[in-house]
């Protein structure tokens, strides 16, 4: 049901978050202490906009709360609650600690120099955040999520001010992911700072 539940919510084209999500939360059925169906749960709910209420808010905080202690030894885990903390319940040193545990892990790890830069992009710090997309793209220039890596550059630069390098990188992540949320609206960002 994982599986199936991240291919369903995070395939390169045509993502079917509600089915992704409810593959994930069917398999928290089955094996309530599942951590990584606990932390990709929120993303799918998040991404696919069904999150419907507060209730529903506090349900997938807390599901990435607990994939942050059932599955401290697993970094792709770790990496996936950091980011759905940070952005559901905008705990910023929370999602950093895990990403830096999930990179003692496994520095290797992908997902968490994608999460990682994600977070640093938010809370400001763009030289820091390109380092990180850089290094998940150096370690799986061929894997899903490339148009996350263009869309968080976009907004980096588009933070810094250089509006020709994060359309750039809006045009390449849409390229990937014509519906990205991400870089659309920082497409739209920019396009106004031109206007």
């Amino acid at each position: 049901l994982s599986l199936h539940a991240l291919h369903a919510a995070f395939a390169t084209l045509g993502q079917d978050y509600a089915t992704g999500l409810s593959c994930f939360l069917a398999a928290l059925d089955l094996d309530p202490g599942f951590a990584p169906a606990a932390a990709f749960a929120p993303w799918a709910a998040a991404y696919g906009n069904l999150i419907r209420n507060r209730d529903d808010l506090a349900r997938y905080v807390g599901l990435a709360r607990y994939a942050a202690r059932a599955g401290d030894n697993d970094a792709r885990t770790l990496a996936a609650a950091a980011t759905a903390v940070f952005y559901l319940d905008h705990d910023f040193s929370f999602g950093e600690r895990l990403v830096e545990r999930a990179l003692d892990i496994n520095p290797n790890e992908y997902v968490a120099w994608i999460c990682g830069g994600w977070l640093r992009v938010q809370s400001g710090d763009r030289d820091e955040a390109l380092i990180r997309f850089a290094r998940a793209e150096a370690l799986n220039p061929l894997a899903y999520g490339r148009d996350g890596i263009e869309a968080g550059r976009a907004l980096a630069h588009f933070f810094a001010g250089d509006l020709d390098l994060a359309e750039t990188h809006v045009q390449r992540a849409l390229a990937n992911q014509p519906d990205n949320p991400s870089a659309l609206s920082t497409g739209v960002a920019v396009a106004a700072e031109r206007s």
